[in-house]
């Protein structure tokens, strides 16, 4: 029996889960789950920073048990492995969106007593999600208040926290008036559709068609997004790889991806650790193509923690 202390938990539900299961069967359900399982398990959404001694894989926990997912992080005082956490968060509802999943849940943080052998995991904060889950009327993952000051210092520092973050596209979590089935609140939520395509989020849509109700407030949630502001970095003219690279940053490093002018994505995401872990994402991010191979390179600039 282990005892973790003060670890993020993050709690998710698949939705259409048992409609799933009788189209497709449980094998072919669990040939989907196990192309993107694995890959949200260990690989860094952001990079890791060139100094970066943490855990090797992104969840201290993961257990699935049919539809449910529970994912809990290493030690949070480690900035680098709280981002890549919460990046791996990202990565599965993404690549959970491409593979034909959508899920809704949320974020919490407190204490956990995890017996691995008997498969006992007990926690006050769990609780607390898989209680608010179901009241979720849309397929987003929710930052609860306990969560929000770590996952806010961790991803954007400790000035920005107090001061509060320009909205923007390109946030890893974004403010959104979230439907509940009694309710509006307005609470913070991965923003994990940022590196999806165009087809992909259509066949989401698509799948939600068993559910109005979800399905218009996905489509809501999708104009929500839409309408925020954005500044992508030019690669300029006649360049094979793009014409625009689209950047999500965090303090220890960084994901892109490269679209053309009408907003199609031509090649990424790719992951670029910083140096080190700076004391808020760098503002200044500049872009290099070597004339020769057409090979991309970036340039920050900010101050690293100590």
């Amino acid at each position: 029996m282990a005892h973790y202390k003060n670890r993020l938990i993050c709690f998710l539900d698949v939705l259409g889960y048992s409609a799933m299961v009788e189209k497709l069967g449980i094998e072919e359900v669990y040939t989907k789950y196990s192309q993107f399982v694995d890959v949200a398990r260990n690989q860094v959404f952001f990079g890791t920073p060139e100094n970066y001694e943490g855990p090797k894989t992104n969840f201290e926990i993961s257990e699935i048990v049919s539809d449910s997912i529970l994912l809990v992080s290493h030690d949070v005082d480690d900035v680098a492995s709280t981002n890549n956490f919460i990046g791996a968060i990202h990565l599965f509802l993404e690549l959970g969106l491409a593979n034909g999943f959508m899920f809704r849940g949320g974020v919490n943080q407190g204490d956990i007593i995890f017996d691995e052998v008997r498969k006992i995991f007990l926690s006050k904060e769990f609780n607390d999600l898989a209680k608010f889950e179901p009241r979720i009327n849309a397929p987003v993952c929710v930052i609860f208040e306990k969560a929000k000051s770590i996952i806010f210092s961790s991803l954007f520092g400790f000035k920005l926290q107090e001061i509060g973050v320009v909205p923007s596209r390109a946030l890893p979590i974004v403010k959104w008036s979230v439907p509940l089935k009694d309710e509006v609140s307005e609470l913070w939520c991965i923003n994990y559709t940022f590196f999806c395509s165009g087809e992909q989020v259509s066949a989401a849509i698509e799948y939600l068609a068993g559910d109005l109700a979800k399905q218009e407030n996905f489509i809501s949630y999708l104009g929500f997004l839409g309408a925020l502001p954005e500044t992508a970095l030019s690669l300029g003219e006649n360049r094979t790889v793009g014409t625009f690279v689209r950047v999500m940053k965090s303090r220890s490093g960084m994901r892109v991806f490269f679209v053309n002018e009408s907003g199609g994505i031509v090649g990424g995401p790719i992951q670029w650790g910083f140096p080190s872990v700076f004391i808020e994402p760098p503002e200044d991010v500049t872009i290099h193509v070597d004339s020769e191979s057409n090979q991309v390179g970036f340039n920050v600039v900010g101050r690293w923690a100590d």
